[in-house]
């Protein structure tokens, strides 16, 4: 997979982030074994959002041998998703698919959900299943070649 280039927080357009009731510019943390830094999103229903584009190895397998670890499927793509009451990861294995035109040296990318009040919503597997969608469809409209 070729190197990531884009800014891990600009993946979100501010419509896109207001849409989805983020009211602050995403946070880099350095969690990525890649170009590229992951990002996380405080959204207003009391739960963050973090994107990992290159999700390190020795994470990726923690995840996928992590107890009540489940193979499913996203926007046509394996992924693995671990969740408890508070948080929900998902690996999304988007491999050597030419659809990409960057991708990082893992083939895989992880969307983190996790509740940060009481009153935050449940569903973070839903809801991370929606963002990994976005990532995915955003992954394949980047044209890097400009």
């Amino acid at each position: 997979m070729g190197r990531y280039a884009v800014s891990s927080c600009a993946m979100l357009s501010d419509e896109e982030r207001a849409a989805y009731g983020i009211t602050q510019p995403g946070r880099a943390i350095d969690l990525s074994e890649g170009p590229a830094e992951s990002c996380y999103w405080l959204v207003s229903t009391g739960i963050q959002i973090g994107w990992i584009p290159y999700p390190s190895d020795q994470a990726r397998d923690e995840k996928a041998n992590a107890p009540g670890a489940r193979q499913i499927e996203v926007a046509g793509y394996d992924a693995v998703q671990t969740a408890d009451d508070e948080s929900c990861y998902q690996n999304v294995s988007i491999g050597s698919d030419p659809d990409f035109v960057v991708v990082g040296s893992s083939g895989s990318f992880s969307t983190l959900v996790i509740r940060n009040e009481p009153s935050a919503p449940k569903e973070v597997c839903e809801i991370a299943t929606l963002f990994s969608e976005l990532f995915i469809s955003k992954l394949q409209k980047l044209d890097l070649s400009a």
